[in-house]
């Protein structure tokens, strides 16, 4: 038999009711445009009320008791053993009904009274499940909003820990940076005074070095100075001592002529007179070798003065 198109969900319903109903029956129904009665097959489950033609053939209309409203229908022109049930929201093969009030009728008293308990029931329970819904929805909700807070503030927390252990190492950081420059700054500071160590030392070296070769290198000291003016003194008063000796023999030039038979034998005896002569060769030797190790200075020239034979001879004679 043809009736509504269901969808899947309505279907299984559907199925399901057929299967194990909450309750069933025959009914009476009027006819929403003819206004006639006839009868129809209604299944009850949960909340759901199904009306077909008969028990094997399709729905020809679900009815939602969500909110629903039975009453008994009293008075003269009333169908005996009728009730009406306002229903917020249906479906038939018509059109879809909003706050469609439908009249039913049942073969007895007690028969009525069982429907509209069930659909009363029904329609209160479908309430009681929503409002359960609704409840467990704003709880879940204000669980969901619990736990995102909670999320949220461990988060936070976590993002504050982070943020601490962020600043921990810049400190760190900051800190290994500042004793890089210490050390950085010491060690040059160490280099600088090392340097300047190694450049003192250096020129103490050099300086000490300039000293030794100063000692080293013979200068003319002031006390070497009088001994040498000393030696040169003692030699002038040598060659001042020799050189008057012949002055005193001066005199007795004339006194030689008359002895010239003993002109021969000085001449024996010559040798013995150049051994001063040597001797002051020798001096003026030395004294020139000890002027060149200081300072040299001209030595006075002597003449070595020879006698003549006449001279000679009166000497050699004087001193036999």
């Amino acid at each position: 038999m043809p009736g509504l198109k269901l969808g899947k969900e309505a279907q299984a319903k559907f199925e399901e009711a057929k299967g194990t109903p909450d309750f069933s029956g025959y009914l009476e129904k009027k006819g929403a445009k003819r206004k006639n009665w006839n009868e129809r097959w209604f299944v009850l489950k949960d909340n759901y009320l199904f009306y077909c033609k008969n028990e094997k053939s399709n729905p020809q209309g679900i009815i939602n008791l969500h909110g629903c409203t039975v009453t008994k229908t009293e008075g003269p022109t009333a169908r005996p053993n009728s009730f009406s049930l306002l229903a917020p929201k249906s479906v038939s093969i018509d059109a879809k009904w909003t706050n469609r009030t439908y009249f039913m009728a049942a073969k007895d008293g007690k028969e009525m009274e069982a429907w509209i308990k069930k659909v009363d029931d029904a329609g209160k329970k479908a309430v009681e499940r929503a409002n359960q819904r609704k409840q467990e929805q704003a709880k879940s909700e204000v669980d969901k909003a619990a736990a995102t807070s909670s999320e949220k503030k461990e988060e936070k927390k976590e993002e504050k820990k982070e943020e601490k252990k962020e600043m921990k190492k810049e400190s760190k950081d900051s800190d290994d940076e500042k004793d890089k420059k210490k050390s950085k700054s010491s060690k040059e500071k160490k280099e600088k005074k090392e340097k300047k160590e190694k450049k003192s030392k250096k020129s103490k070296s050099s300086s000490e070095k300039k000293k030794e070769e100063k000692k080293e290198s013979p200068k003319p000291s002031p006390k070497a100075a009088p001994k040498k003016a000393e030696s040169d003194s003692e030699e002038a008063s040598s060659e001042e001592e020799k050189k008057p000796e012949p002055k005193k023999e001066e005199p007795k030039k004339e006194e030689p002529k008359k002895e010239e038979p003993k002109k021969e034998e000085p001449k024996k005896e010559e040798p013995k007179k150049e051994e001063p002569k040597k001797e002051a060769q020798k001096d003026s030797s030395d004294s020139e070798s000890d002027d060149d190790s200081g300072e040299k200075k001209p030595a006075p020239p002597q003449e070595a003065r020879k006698l003549p034979e006449s001279e000679e001879s009166a000497s050699e004679s004087e001193s036999d």
